[in-house]
């Protein structure tokens, strides 16, 4: 902490271990301090080693598994205090008191830090003012994200909220020189299990030739229950713009109103920075529509009160030099090459609007059957329908997903209503 307020990051990063993430993390402190959004004060009220029988289970056998002949956790019960303009960009974590462990070890004759937890993660007695929710551990993954003049760098923080698995997927668009667009997975959709409090050992230093204009790159962080239910989900995207990547609020910052009347649905998409559209449908006898709170998400629930569908939205990136079969591929190319979930099955349009000068339809509503493998490539594949419906003039789509259980016959019946338009 005192090298840190002293700007004095080599030290720092001497301090700790050869653990990448640590190292990342130390980078990130002096990139913040330069942008002016950084840790403003410290206040510690107390350090003390914790006795051998106090020491978590999960560090014991990290320490272990690091091969330490000698180490120590020393607990930090500190609080802190952001500069202006970190807290105008919505810092990781807020203001407030928390406490840490850090494990420290000795090798060569040197005591490094080789590991920092949240010790209400491990289950002990925190004097942290706030826990960490799932939404805010979402917000820390994204303020992680690095872009270099090769790359993307990526490094899961501690702390993560231990109540569900995280599945995260990233991918690129860009296009070709002859004009054509093209889609590629920057990280296989994958799950990430909590352990123990521990942080998550999992990094991406990922390398590409290099950034083009407009180039743009989108990850997609959900916490899941292995049943039926709802948990916290967040998307954000970054576009290439005069030779550096812009975060991009669209995804994040899109909310969808529902309002029904019987059975006619109508949900208000919203959003600060685009003019708002409506997608109308007709819903089965007893289901209803609530708002799901994550970018636009709306929740569908059938007459026994579960979870019978998820609607979202998201921009048409429109590449009229992809007219033909492909087509679809580059208007929901984020749905269908993913890996872990795949939408590219069975793309059946249930109708068609007239075609524009480029030959393509200008609107266009289709079912499809999703493919979700789980535990990697090598485990079960569940089915479910889909909807996917876009519209050209306003430039939006909105996707359906519907529970394992709902007939095709009524995902069909609910295509076969579903109107995109402008408000």
């Amino acid at each position: 902490y005192a090298f840190d307020i002293a700007e004095n990051y080599q030290g720092l990063a001497e301090l700790y271990s050869e653990s990448e993430s640590l190292l990342i993390s130390a980078e990130n402190d002096a990139e913040s301090w330069e942008s002016g959004a950084y840790t403003q004060t410290y206040t510690i009220h107390g350090l003390e080693t914790l006795p051998q029988d106090e020491i978590p289970s999960q560090i014991i056998d990290q320490a272990e598994a690091l091969g330490l002949g000698q180490y120590a956790v020393v607990r930090a019960d500190v609080d802190w205090t952001y500069s202006d303009q970190k807290l105008a960009q919505g810092p990781q974590l807020g203001e407030g008191r928390y406490s840490r462990l850090f494990l420290c070890g000795e090798t060569d004759g040197q005591w490094k830090i080789y590991e920092i937890y949240w010790e209400e993660m491990m289950g002990g007695s925190s004097t942290a003012d706030t826990q960490i929710s799932e939404a805010d551990y979402l917000q820390m993954v994204l303020n992680n994200v690095e872009f270099t003049e090769n790359g993307m760098k990526l490094t899961l923080p501690d702390g993560m909220p231990m109540e569900h698995p995280l599945a995260i997927h990233a991918t690129k668009g860009s296009t070709h020189d002859d004009g054509s667009f093209y889609s590629q997975d920057l990280i296989d959709s994958q799950n990430v299990y909590p352990e123990g409090g521990l942080r998550p050992k999992v990094g991406w230093d990922i390398d590409i030739d290099s950034w083009k204009e407009g180039d743009d790159v989108t990850i997609y962080l959900r916490f899941y229950e292995q049943e039926e239910g709802e948990t916290t989900g967040w998307a954000a995207s970054w576009v290439y713009e005069d030779g550096q990547m812009v975060r991009q609020p669209w995804m994040r910052e899109t909310v969808g109103l529902p309002e029904q009347h019987g059975q006619d649905l109508t949900v208000h998409f919203e959003n600060p920075h685009s003019a708002p559209f409506l997608a109308s449908m007709t819903l089965p006898q007893g289901w209803t529509a609530a708002p799901g709170g994550d970018y636009g998400l709306v929740l569908l629930t059938d007459e026994s009160g579960q979870i019978a569908g998820r609607i979202q939205c998201d921009k048409v990136e429109y590449h009229p030099e992809a007219a033909g079969e492909n087509f679809p591929v580059s208007v929901y190319s984020d749905l269908m090459l993913g890996s872990a979930v795949n939408w590219n099955n069975e793309y059946t349009p249930v109708k068609q609007g007239p075609e524009n000068a480029d030959g393509v339809p200008v609107t266009e509503t289709a079912i499809v059957r999703i493919l979700q493998t789980e535990n990697g490539a090598a485990g079960p594949v569940t089915e479910s329908p889909g909807i996917l419906s876009y519209n050209l003039d306003i430039l939006r789509y909105v996707s359906i997903s519907f529970a394992e259980n709902v007939p095709q016959e009524t995902a069909r019946a609910i295509a076969e209503s579903l109107v995109l338009a402008a408000e």
